[in-house]
């Protein structure tokens, strides 16, 4: 026997904080079962492009667990087996589900204490509109059945428990505040939303204590490596001098043929050859450790980036490697705070 001709396939996102998950949750009409499902999509599933869901027991019902290391919007398309308890007979049902790009964030109404870090950025836009665009990419938002002139929503990671504060305030002509301790949380959020409303332009100014905190660090490191850099660059430079006048030397003693002071100047060339081995290795070394803090560096000047869209984003990573070219790296944060020098 068949399944009804207008059973249906249901789908929904439902939120596992025990899991640090995402279920999928099957259901079908009608009477019928799930005998199973094969979830496709991209990216999402690393290596395989699909997944299959199954249960011991199969029910009306049938449950998946999606872990998202990232967050990333993706179509999930979905093929599911339907039928009667031992039927000869099945049919596959397909559907497609928008998996949104911040699923893995669950709406709550407090925070014990507020994130540290803000984003703020000047943009005066209908309260409904940033509604819609909560709703498209959080799983499970909902504004209420008030009306409020303003826009404020509350978000926690599945993921890690990290906690995001979107809000307006009438502030300045109008004002969007996104509270995050990550800089890159906040970055994927500003970035999101200005897609969504066709922002061509849009300047920000920003502060993360903590992450400010780390990045002087690096910069104090920068500094130090270039130092040492310039120091050892001089200390060669005197040694390739001397290398120089030891290898005249030595020349014009065999020339006299003076045996034992061609002797002398080799033995010191080789000494002193010895000691720019040693040089360059230390010079080696500290140019692989400068690299490596420079690559956090511009880590930071990606983050902070993504803050902005249109001019002010390419005036800030201009300005930022002005300021690397020019050796003045204790301006950076202050670049990164404003997006200008």
């Amino acid at each position: 026997q068949m399944p009804a001709a207008d059973a249906k396939v249901s789908c929904r996102l439902r939120p596992n904080a025990d899991a640090k998950a995402i279920d999928l949750v099957l259901s079908v009409s009608g009477g019928a079962i799930i005998q199973g499902a094969t979830v496709t999509a991209e990216v999402i599933f690393g290596a395989a492009d699909s997944i299959f869901i199954t249960a011991d027991q199969p029910s009306e019902s049938l449950t998946g667990t999606l872990r998202l290391e990232k967050d990333i919007s993706a179509d999930l398309k979905i093929a599911a087996i339907i039928g009667y308890p031992n039927a000869e007979w099945f049919q596959c049902h397909e559907l497609t589900v928008r998996l949104p790009k911040f699923a893995m964030y669950v709406p709550v109404k407090e925070f014990p204490s507020p994130p540290s870090g803000i984003v703020t950025a000047r943009i005066n836009e209908r309260v409904n509109r940033l509604v819609m665009w909560a709703q498209s990419c959080f799983n499970g938002y909902s504004p209420g059945e008030d009306k409020p002139t303003t826009f404020a929503a509350r978000f926690v990671s599945l993921r890690d428990g990290a906690q995001v504060m979107i809000e307006t305030t009438a502030a300045n002509g109008g004002e969007l505040h996104v509270r995050s301790d990550s800089m890159e949380i906040a970055g994927e959020i500003i970035a999101d939303l200005g897609q969504y409303l066709g922002l061509t332009e849009l300047a920000t100014t920003c502060d993360f204590p903590e992450e400010f905190a780390k990045f002087q660090d690096v910069i104090t490191k920068v500094d130090e490596y270039n130092a040492v850099r310039m120091k050892l660059t001089g200390e060669m430079a005197d040694s390739a001098q001397l290398v120089k006048a030891l290898v005249i030397k030595a020349e014009d003693a065999r020339i006299l043929d003076d045996m034992p002071q061609m002797k002398r100047m080799y033995g010191s060339l080789y000494e002193v050859n010895r000691e720019l081995m040693g040089e360059f290795m230390k010079r080696s070394n500290n140019y692989t450790e400068l690299l490596a803090v420079l690559k956090e560096v511009n880590v930071m000047i990606q983050k902070a980036s993504k803050f902005r869209i249109g001019q002010p984003k390419t005036t800030l990573v201009t300005e930022c490697r002005n300021a690397i070219k020019s050796n003045q790296m204790q301006t950076l944060p202050n670049i990164i705070r404003t997006g200008t020098p």
